[in-house]
């Protein structure tokens, strides 16, 4: 639950901002075994390899 705490974002929908957790956090979540889980972590990963390419890029 920590972990959670560190690595949480924060949304604006509407005008209220809402608390989700990081993109390191959700991959952890998504190391199951459901064949949706699997999915999801596939495009999450995929995800994270692109941001951190454009941070390099920025930089």
């Amino acid at each position: 639950m920590r972990q959670l705490f560190k690595d949480k974002e924060e949304v604006e929908v509407e005008g209220v901002n809402i608390p989700v957790c990081g993109l390191s956090t959700l991959i952890e979540t998504k190391k199951g075994v459901r064949p949706k889980d699997k999915e999801d972590l596939l495009f999450l990963l995929g995800k994270k390899e692109y941001l951190e390419r454009q941070h390099r890029n920025d930089t």
